[in-house]
């Protein structure tokens, strides 16, 4: 069942990223601190808004350190993400992130104590290989310019940031049976708070104003954060069900998801994604997808 959360949660966080990048490689020039505030506080809304209809269970503020480090570490994943936005391409942005159920994978067995099979083991190792395709030049097998060091540190960063988010919602569940809205809404209002601080020191009240009327950007985003609002839910709920590992590994289908998506965007409705889609490239990002989906299923 774990499964089918997991799925769903994909369709929409693809949808979301390619809306983003969209937004993103139609404007470079787009004030990034006060853009990332608002994106964020239009999700935090949702959170808000549809925690209190009751639909997805009671709303309830929690404050305790780890939920104010989860918030911490989510508002610099926010910073980063736009910038992953304006200078990496959408499959190669998420490419790393097929190491994750590796290092999962061993917190899992060592704190948690899950038991995996060889046959889930190897699954996981195919992830981080077909990951690793998405970053190489598909003509010199070179790591990709883009991948800077910033960029590697920043996967680091965004590695602890997932680990301390799920854990920590892993733990909450258990321990004080937190629901997926309360847990969004509780690390969401440091993560607009700071995001507010960071954009009011770097900027002024007229950035705000011009970034919220700039080609139509609110309504853009509200279209993201609906999808990005719908795939935590989705997300978390699996996290309730399966081991992190377990969900993350699925992960794995994200770019076969993604690429059709991107496809289509571009290639038939003629938006501009920054993505390439040449005969090479293409080929690449199949392969690398294949490994990725043959690792999935070993590991599910």
């Amino acid at each position: 069942m774990w499964q089918l959360f997991t799925f769903g949660a994909l369709i929409f966080e693809s949808a979301e990223e390619v809306v983003d990048k969209i937004i993103i490689v139609g404007d470079m020039a787009i004030n990034s601190a006060v853009a990332t505030f608002y994106r964020n506080l239009i999700y935090f809304l949702f959170a808000a808004v549809l925690g209190l209809t009751g639909i997805f269970g009671h709303l309830s503020f929690l404050m305790t350190w780890p939920i104010v480090f989860v918030g911490l570490l989510a508002t610099g994943s926010s910073v980063f993400y736009t910038y992953l936005l304006k200078h990496v391409e959408l499959t190669g942005s998420s490419a790393l992130n097929y190491a994750r159920p590796a290092i999962f994978l061993l917190i899992d067995i060592l704190v948690l104590k899950a038991r995996f099979s060889g046959h889930e083991i190897l699954g996981i190792v195919l992830l981080i290989l077909g990951g690793m395709l998405f970053v190489v030049n598909p003509l010199t097998w070179e790591v990709k310019k883009q991948y800077t060091k910033h960029v590697w540190l920043i996967f680091a960063y965004e590695t602890i940031a997932y680990a301390a988010e799920f854990y920590i919602f892993k733990h909450y569940v258990t321990a004080k049976n937190l629901n997926e809205v309360s847990y969004i809404f509780s690390t969401y209002v440091f993560v607009v708070i700071g995001l507010f601080i960071l954009a009011l020191y770097k900027h002024n009240w007229k950035d705000f104003a011009r970034t919220a009327k700039h080609n139509h950007y609110m309504a853009k985003i509200t279209l993201s954060k609906a999808f990005d609002f719908f795939y935590s839910l989705l997300w978390y709920h699996a996290i309730k069900l399966a081991a992190v590992s377990q969900v993350n590994a699925l992960e794995s289908f994200y770019p076969l998801i993604l690429l059709v998506l991107l496809y289509f965007t571009q290639e038939k409705f003629k938006f501009d994604a920054g993505e390439k889609l040449d005969r090479t490239s293409l080929f690449q990002k199949s392969l690398a997808t294949a490994i990725l989906v043959a690792g999935a299923w070993l590991t599910i």
